[in-house]
């Protein structure tokens, strides 16, 4: 597995800047961004670049066959070149053993907070590219853990002809919400060929929120990675999620 691999544009260089990324993932997620700035731009006029510096940094994973085979999994970061270029960076990991996109998303939590802070570097007035090297090779790969009994039978198991589904609970401890991941990715798995989730911890004018597309987002829903406004970006509107305490007393 290689190690996180980045592209986009960096403040202290004067054009694009890639490393460690295949072309097969570049050519669908260079096309998306490029396409994505473009539409955005044009729909947020005169707004557009406050709403691009002042969006969040979203954190992303891509199911297989989005940017090509396995799962990629990062940050995005708005960014822009020393000449005052505008282009996000991203900052990327891929996997292609077979694992839960779910569980991976679980798992990954603490790693990817940690890559979240090696983002945020490259705005710093010292920053030093061979420094975020060097962080990047400390960080390493998350821990990915073969898909377990949970997850096995999620992605390929057939709908039945009724739709009654089933999921074994841990002995002694058993809580509903335990079968929630493993249903949910079943459900997603038989909604969208591929899909992509985006979660961000939001900023003083935009909510965090968690999103699923089918694929990359479509280039209204990418303008409002950068505005919060989803409902104008075609998101459906799910509601806001259960806390932890609210949902340990409805489920238990």
């Amino acid at each position: 597995m290689l190690l996180t691999g980045f592209y986009g544009k960096l403040p202290s260089h004067g054009d694009f800047i890639s490393r460690r990324l295949p072309r097969e993932f570049l050519d669908h997620w260079d096309e998306w961004l490029q396409g994505g700035m473009a539409h955005s731009q044009k729909v947020l006029a005169d707004q557009w670049l406050t709403l691009y510096l002042n969006a969040p940094v979203w954190r992303f994973l891509l199911s297989d066959g989005v940017c090509g085979e396995g799962i990629w999994y990062g940050v995005i970061i708005p960014s822009m070149d020393k000449v005052g270029r505008y282009f996000p960076l991203t900052f990327a990991g891929h996997i292609q053993q077979k694992v839960s996109p779910m569980k991976l998303m679980a798992e990954c939590g603490y790693w990817i907070e940690r890559l979240e802070d090696i983002a945020y570097s490259v705005l710093d007035d010292d920053f030093d590219l061979e420094t975020m090297e060097q962080d990047l090779n400390k960080l390493g790969n998350p821990t990915i853990r073969q898909v377990d009994d949970l997850f096995a039978g999620s992605s390929t198991t057939k709908m039945h002809s009724r739709p009654h589904l089933q999921v074994t609970l841990d002995a002694g401890k058993a809580r509903p919400l335990q079968a929630m991941p493993a249903i949910t990715e079943y459900l997603i798995n038989k909604l969208f060929n591929s899909y992509s989730f985006w979660w961000s911890q939001g900023t003083t004018q935009i909510q965090p929120a968690f999103l699923c597309s089918e694929g990359l987002p479509a280039l209204p829903a990418f303008t409002s990675l950068l505005t919060g406004m989803w409902n104008e970006g075609g998101w459906l509107n799910l509601g806001n999620a259960i806390s932890h305490t609210d949902s340990a007393t409805l489920m238990e």
